[in-house]
């Protein structure tokens, strides 16, 4: 069952970047937006899961997203 266990891992990996990449597009589709501020993703590991004899990492996730409340430049 290892194999399988670390195939889930990776599998949680790549939907976590899908949903980072997700972020950053939104970043990216608001930039010239005013008074928009941007946000970056906030990633948790998951626990791992009992399945029979087996313990099956589930890997990480997207928690969130934190905002970035900094203060921009000055425009006319």
């Amino acid at each position: 069952m290892t194999v399988i266990s670390s195939l889930f891992s990776g599998i949680s990996g790549i939907v976590s970047n899908g949903s980072a990449l997700s972020v950053a597009g939104d970043n990216i589709a608001y930039m010239s937006t005013p008074a928009v501020k941007s946000s970056e993703p906030v990633f948790e590991s998951a626990l791992s899961q009992r399945i029979g004899e087996a313990e099956v990492g589930l890997g990480s996730r997207l928690a969130g997203t934190s905002a970035n409340f900094t203060q921009g430049a000055f425009s006319n």
